[in-house]
Protein backbone atom coordinates (compact mmCIF):
# COMPACT_ATOMS: atom_id res chain seq x y z
CA UNK A 1 0.00 0.00 0.00
CA UNK A 2 1.04 3.54 -0.49
CA UNK A 3 0.86 6.05 2.29
CA UNK A 4 -2.73 6.95 1.49
CA UNK A 5 -3.67 3.26 1.40
CA UNK A 6 -2.05 2.58 4.76
CA UNK A 7 -3.80 5.58 6.21
CA UNK A 8 -7.13 4.36 4.82
CA UNK A 9 -6.64 0.83 6.24
CA UNK A 10 -5.72 2.23 9.61
CA UNK A 11 -8.79 4.47 9.55
CA UNK A 12 -11.04 1.49 8.82
CA UNK A 13 -9.44 -0.44 11.64
CA UNK A 14 -10.02 2.43 14.05
CA UNK A 15 -13.63 2.68 12.90
CA UNK A 16 -14.15 -1.03 13.60
CA UNK A 17 -12.54 -0.69 17.02
CA UNK A 18 -14.75 2.27 17.82
CA UNK A 19 -17.83 0.36 16.70
CA UNK A 20 -16.83 -2.58 18.92
CA UNK A 21 -16.37 -0.28 21.91
CA UNK A 22 -19.78 1.29 21.32
CA UNK A 23 -21.35 -2.18 21.02
CA UNK A 24 -19.77 -3.41 24.25
CA UNK A 25 -20.74 -0.21 26.05
CA UNK A 26 -24.34 -0.68 24.94
CA UNK A 27 -24.80 -4.39 25.70
CA UNK A 28 -22.96 -4.22 29.00
CA UNK A 29 -25.37 -1.57 30.32
CA UNK A 30 -28.64 -3.41 29.67
CA UNK A 31 -30.03 -5.69 32.44
CA UNK A 32 -29.48 -8.91 30.48
CA UNK A 33 -26.77 -11.34 29.41
CA UNK A 34 -25.72 -10.86 25.79
CA UNK A 35 -23.63 -13.52 24.08
CA UNK A 36 -22.13 -14.44 20.72
CA UNK A 37 -21.40 -17.99 19.54
CA UNK A 38 -19.60 -19.25 16.46
CA UNK A 39 -19.81 -22.72 14.88
CA UNK A 40 -17.28 -25.20 16.27
CA UNK A 41 -17.62 -28.92 15.59
CA UNK A 42 -15.33 -29.73 18.52
CA UNK A 43 -17.58 -27.97 21.04
CA UNK A 44 -20.08 -30.03 23.06
CA UNK A 45 -23.03 -28.04 21.73
CA UNK A 46 -21.73 -27.46 18.19
CA UNK A 47 -21.01 -23.80 18.92
CA UNK A 48 -18.28 -22.07 20.86
CA UNK A 49 -18.77 -18.90 22.88
CA UNK A 50 -16.64 -15.95 21.85
CA UNK A 51 -18.34 -13.27 23.92
CA UNK A 52 -20.51 -13.19 27.05
CA UNK A 53 -21.39 -9.90 28.71
CA UNK A 54 -20.39 -9.40 32.36
CA UNK A 55 -24.03 -9.48 33.52
CA UNK A 56 -23.58 -13.26 33.78
CA UNK A 57 -21.79 -12.62 37.05
CA UNK A 58 -24.80 -10.84 38.55
CA UNK A 59 -27.35 -13.28 37.13
CA UNK A 60 -25.63 -16.61 37.76
CA UNK A 61 -22.61 -15.83 39.93
CA UNK A 62 -20.05 -16.89 37.29
CA UNK A 63 -17.54 -14.83 35.33
CA UNK A 64 -17.60 -14.52 31.54
CA UNK A 65 -14.27 -16.36 31.47
CA UNK A 66 -15.77 -19.37 33.28
CA UNK A 67 -18.55 -19.53 30.69
CA UNK A 68 -16.28 -19.11 27.67
CA UNK A 69 -13.68 -21.64 28.76
CA UNK A 70 -16.25 -24.39 29.41
CA UNK A 71 -17.89 -25.53 26.16
CA UNK A 72 -20.64 -27.34 28.10
CA UNK A 73 -21.33 -24.51 30.54
CA UNK A 74 -24.89 -23.80 29.37
CA UNK A 75 -26.05 -27.41 29.42
CA UNK A 76 -24.42 -28.04 32.81
CA UNK A 77 -26.13 -25.07 34.44
CA UNK A 78 -29.67 -25.48 33.14
CA UNK A 79 -32.03 -26.93 35.74
CA UNK A 80 -32.28 -30.73 35.26
CA UNK A 81 -36.05 -30.44 35.00
CA UNK A 82 -35.79 -28.09 32.00
CA UNK A 83 -32.53 -29.20 30.33
CA UNK A 84 -33.96 -31.68 27.79
CA UNK A 85 -36.86 -29.42 26.79
CA UNK A 86 -34.70 -26.31 26.37
CA UNK A 87 -32.11 -28.30 24.41
CA UNK A 88 -34.71 -29.76 22.03
CA UNK A 89 -36.14 -26.28 21.44
CA UNK A 90 -32.64 -25.07 20.55
CA UNK A 91 -32.05 -28.05 18.22
CA UNK A 92 -35.32 -27.38 16.37
CA UNK A 93 -34.43 -23.69 15.96
CA UNK A 94 -30.86 -24.49 14.90
CA UNK A 95 -31.91 -27.10 12.32
CA UNK A 96 -34.69 -24.95 10.86
CA UNK A 97 -32.74 -21.69 11.03
CA UNK A 98 -35.63 -20.00 12.81
CA UNK A 99 -35.21 -17.68 15.82
CA UNK A 100 -34.77 -19.45 19.14
CA UNK A 101 -36.86 -18.54 22.15
CA UNK A 102 -37.40 -20.35 25.40
CA UNK A 103 -38.06 -19.87 29.10
CA UNK A 104 -36.36 -22.19 31.56
CA UNK A 105 -34.60 -22.39 34.92
CA UNK A 106 -30.87 -22.09 35.51
CA UNK A 107 -28.86 -22.74 38.64
CA UNK A 108 -26.94 -19.92 40.33
CA UNK A 109 -23.52 -20.66 41.75
CA UNK A 110 -25.00 -20.67 45.26
CA UNK A 111 -27.67 -23.18 44.21
CA UNK A 112 -30.79 -21.04 43.98
CA UNK A 113 -32.97 -21.16 40.86
CA UNK A 114 -33.02 -18.32 38.32
CA UNK A 115 -35.71 -18.19 35.64
CA UNK A 116 -34.46 -16.81 32.31
CA UNK A 117 -36.08 -15.89 29.02
CA UNK A 118 -33.65 -16.53 26.17
CA UNK A 119 -33.89 -15.20 22.61
CA UNK A 120 -31.34 -15.87 19.87
CA UNK A 121 -30.94 -15.60 16.10
CA UNK A 122 -28.62 -17.52 13.81
CA UNK A 123 -26.68 -15.20 11.50
CA UNK A 124 -25.81 -16.55 8.06
CA UNK A 125 -23.36 -15.48 5.35
CA UNK A 126 -24.22 -14.81 1.71
CA UNK A 127 -24.02 -18.55 0.97
CA UNK A 128 -26.57 -19.34 3.68
CA UNK A 129 -24.04 -20.89 6.05
CA UNK A 130 -24.33 -20.09 9.80
CA UNK A 131 -21.41 -18.00 10.96
CA UNK A 132 -22.61 -16.77 14.37
CA UNK A 133 -25.40 -16.90 16.93
CA UNK A 134 -26.39 -13.69 18.68
CA UNK A 135 -28.52 -14.07 21.79
CA UNK A 136 -29.76 -12.46 24.95
CA UNK A 137 -30.89 -13.89 28.31
CA UNK A 138 -33.19 -11.90 30.62
CA UNK A 139 -33.91 -12.64 34.28
CA UNK A 140 -37.67 -13.30 34.65
CA UNK A 141 -37.56 -14.84 38.13
CA UNK A 142 -39.79 -12.15 39.66
CA UNK A 143 -42.33 -12.46 36.86
CA UNK A 144 -42.47 -16.24 37.34
CA UNK A 145 -42.90 -15.78 41.09
CA UNK A 146 -45.88 -13.49 40.53
CA UNK A 147 -47.36 -15.90 37.97
CA UNK A 148 -47.03 -18.79 40.41
CA UNK A 149 -48.69 -16.77 43.18
CA UNK A 150 -51.54 -15.83 40.84
CA UNK A 151 -51.93 -19.47 39.80
CA UNK A 152 -52.08 -20.55 43.46
CA UNK A 153 -54.64 -17.82 44.20
CA UNK A 154 -56.70 -18.89 41.18
CA UNK A 155 -56.49 -22.53 42.31
CA UNK A 156 -57.73 -21.53 45.77
CA UNK A 157 -60.55 -19.58 44.12
CA UNK A 158 -61.54 -22.62 42.03
CA UNK A 159 -61.47 -24.86 45.11
CA UNK A 160 -63.57 -22.37 47.08
CA UNK A 161 -66.07 -22.11 44.22
CA UNK A 162 -66.28 -25.91 43.98
CA UNK A 163 -66.83 -26.09 47.76
CA UNK A 164 -69.62 -23.50 47.53
CA UNK A 165 -71.25 -25.47 44.70
CA UNK A 166 -71.08 -28.63 46.83
CA UNK A 167 -72.68 -26.77 49.74
CA UNK A 168 -75.38 -25.39 47.46
CA UNK A 169 -76.11 -28.86 46.08
CA UNK A 170 -76.32 -30.19 49.64
CA UNK A 171 -78.65 -27.35 50.60
CA UNK A 172 -80.91 -28.08 47.66
CA UNK A 173 -80.94 -31.79 48.49
CA UNK A 174 -81.84 -31.10 52.12
CA UNK A 175 -84.45 -28.55 51.08
CA UNK A 176 -86.06 -31.03 48.71
CA UNK A 177 -86.02 -33.80 51.30
CA UNK A 178 -87.36 -31.65 54.16
CA UNK A 179 -90.08 -30.11 52.04
CA UNK A 180 -91.31 -33.48 50.83
CA UNK A 181 -91.13 -34.96 54.33
CA UNK A 182 -93.22 -32.09 55.69
CA UNK A 183 -96.00 -32.50 53.16
CA UNK A 184 -97.26 -35.73 54.71
CA UNK A 185 -97.72 -34.49 58.30
CA UNK A 186 -99.10 -31.16 57.08
CA UNK A 187 -101.64 -32.94 54.88
CA UNK A 188 -102.73 -35.03 57.88
CA UNK A 189 -103.14 -31.96 60.11
CA UNK A 190 -104.92 -30.02 57.36
CA UNK A 191 -107.28 -32.90 56.59
CA UNK A 192 -108.14 -33.39 60.26
CA UNK A 193 -108.70 -29.66 60.69
CA UNK A 194 -111.07 -29.57 57.70
CA UNK A 195 -113.10 -32.50 59.12
CA UNK A 196 -113.35 -30.75 62.47
CA UNK A 197 -114.29 -27.44 60.80
CA UNK A 198 -117.23 -29.20 59.13
CA UNK A 199 -118.55 -30.31 62.54
CA UNK A 200 -118.27 -27.00 64.40
CA UNK A 201 -122.05 -26.84 64.99
CA UNK A 202 -121.79 -29.11 68.03
CA UNK A 203 -118.87 -27.22 69.65
CA UNK A 204 -118.72 -24.08 71.75
CA UNK A 205 -117.12 -20.87 70.41
CA UNK A 206 -113.69 -21.33 72.07
CA UNK A 207 -113.25 -24.79 70.56
CA UNK A 208 -114.40 -23.47 67.20
CA UNK A 209 -111.70 -20.77 67.32
CA UNK A 210 -109.04 -23.33 68.18
CA UNK A 211 -110.06 -25.59 65.30
CA UNK A 212 -110.14 -22.65 62.87
CA UNK A 213 -106.66 -21.65 64.08
CA UNK A 214 -105.34 -25.16 63.48
CA UNK A 215 -106.81 -25.16 59.98
CA UNK A 216 -105.42 -21.70 59.14
CA UNK A 217 -101.97 -22.66 60.42
CA UNK A 218 -101.99 -25.91 58.44
CA UNK A 219 -102.96 -24.06 55.25
CA UNK A 220 -100.18 -21.51 55.80
CA UNK A 221 -97.61 -24.28 56.37
CA UNK A 222 -98.81 -26.02 53.20
CA UNK A 223 -98.33 -22.82 51.18
CA UNK A 224 -94.81 -22.32 52.61
CA UNK A 225 -93.81 -25.89 51.77
CA UNK A 226 -95.17 -25.49 48.23
CA UNK A 227 -93.17 -22.24 47.91
CA UNK A 228 -90.00 -24.05 49.04
CA UNK A 229 -90.58 -26.78 46.48
CA UNK A 230 -91.16 -24.17 43.77
CA UNK A 231 -87.87 -22.46 44.64
CA UNK A 232 -86.07 -25.81 44.49
CA UNK A 233 -87.59 -26.53 41.07
CA UNK A 234 -86.62 -23.04 39.88
CA UNK A 235 -83.00 -23.57 40.92
CA UNK A 236 -82.92 -26.92 39.12
CA UNK A 237 -84.36 -25.32 35.97
CA UNK A 238 -87.49 -27.51 35.98
CA UNK A 239 -89.84 -24.50 35.91
CA UNK A 240 -89.56 -20.85 34.91
CA UNK A 241 -91.18 -17.87 36.65
CA UNK A 242 -94.16 -16.31 34.90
Amino acid sequence: FDVDGRTSAKARYLELREAEVRYRTLVEQIPAITYTLVPDSSAAEGYRGVYVSPQVNELLGYTPEEWLTDSGFWRDHVHPGDADRAWQEWVRARDSGSPYQSEYRMLHRDGHVVWVSERAVILKDSAGRPWAVQGVMVDITERKRVEEELERAWQREREAAAHLRDLDDMKNLLLHAVAHDLRGPIATVLGSAMVLENSLIDLDEDKRDLIRGVGAGARKLNRLVNDLLDLERLERGLVEPD
